[in-house]
């Protein structure tokens, strides 16, 4: 099952963290009740798009323009894809350029409009949204990872160094989205403790073993029906036990793994700035919806170092797998 997006909450907590107003002062402004605002954060929006007054109202309230709360709101209800599918290039690029034209066409403010045209200064803007974007993105070698020795990508860099600082020093200040961490369990054991899948998978083994035997020795056609069904059932039931065992193992790890990380995290980003960590708990590594840097030396930006010292600080889980289980 998919994690609901909760965009929209992740704004409303970062006003929250940063002037302290309570939950039912800040649901007063916005016209909802607090209950409304617990369900936000707990659920998400579900689906459904509040209105166009609410989300103005939430805007107001916590002091961010209306479009981005009016973004958060669209992702949440499901009318934008979710973060792991991908828009068409030229779908995002298209926005990108309409969003670049319009800010060109935008009026200067005409009390600094000194012998000047009328326009804003373009270039200082899309130098600071550029910034902004390789700042939520986790910083300048993240944003041009993806081809960093063209040409393209070194005039950007001097653009990033002007605004983010030569080491990223600015980072923060220009972020203009949460910190929102997916931590793929299996991927992060498969690189601290390996034998955790393999004793589960050992013990799965050991389990489809005697039903295997009882097939392999059973004469031709005159197999015992009641004996293959009873370890059919019998294998069944102790499979069941050891994929709770190692779902509650999982559990247990990932508690801790997220209080690593979100305790590194907020060693670096600024209390401004919310930060949320969840987990999937889906256990195969090449199934999970997130990738992380497998130790501290492959990490590329502050925030993939916070999560690679975070898994190789927490001790992995307990594996149960070779306990006695209940009989079936």
């Amino acid at each position: 099952m998919n994690t609901p997006s909760r965009r929209l909450a992740a704004l409303i907590a970062a006003h929250h963290e940063q002037h302290g107003s309570t939950q039912t002062a800040l649901a007063r402004r916005i016209g909802v009740t607090p209950k409304t605002l617990i369900k936000w954060r707990s659920e998400g929006l579900h689906g459904r798009l509040p209105s166009r007054s609410v989300l103005e109202s939430v805007a107001k309230a916590i002091e961010v323009p209306y479009r981005l709360v009016l973004d958060a709101a669209l992702h949440d209800s499901g009318y934008f894809a979710a973060a792991d599918e991908a828009r068409p290039y030229a779908e995002v690029s298209a926005d990108a350029v309409a969003a670049l034209t319009e800010a060109g066409n935008l009026p200067r403010d005409r009390a600094h409009d000194i012998g000047r045209r009328n326009r804003i200064d373009w270039a200082a803007f899309a130098c600071e949204t550029i910034a902004a974007a390789a700042a939520n993105l986790g910083g300048s070698e993240t944003a041009l990872s993806g081809r960093p020795g063209s040409w393209e990508a070194a005039h950007i860099q001097q653009i990033l160094s002007s605004t983010l600082g030569d080491r990223d020093e600015f980072l923060w200040d220009h972020r203009t989205q949460p910190v929102v961490v997916t931590l793929p369990l299996a991927t992060a054991l498969d690189a601290v403790d390996p034998s955790f899948d393999e004793q589960y998978q050992a013990a799965d083994y050991k389990i489809g073993r005697p039903l295997q035997e009882a097939f392999a020795n059973a004469s031709d056609g005159a197999e015992n029906d009641y004996s293959i069904d009873e370890l059919q059932r019998r294998e069944e039931a102790v499979r069941a036990q050891l994929e709770a065992r190692k779902a509650e193992d999982l559990a247990e790890y990932g508690a801790r793994l997220s209080e690593a990380v979100l305790g590194r995290l907020r060693e670096i980003v600024p209390s401004a700035v919310p930060v949320s960590v969840q987990v999937d708990a889906s256990p195969d590594p090449y199934m999970a919806a997130a990738d992380i840097p497998s130790d501290v030396a492959d990490a590329i930006d502050p925030i993939e170092r916070a999560i690679a010292e975070a898994i190789a600080a927490t001790a992995p889980p307990s594996c149960r797998a070779a306990e006695p289980f209940e009989e079936a």
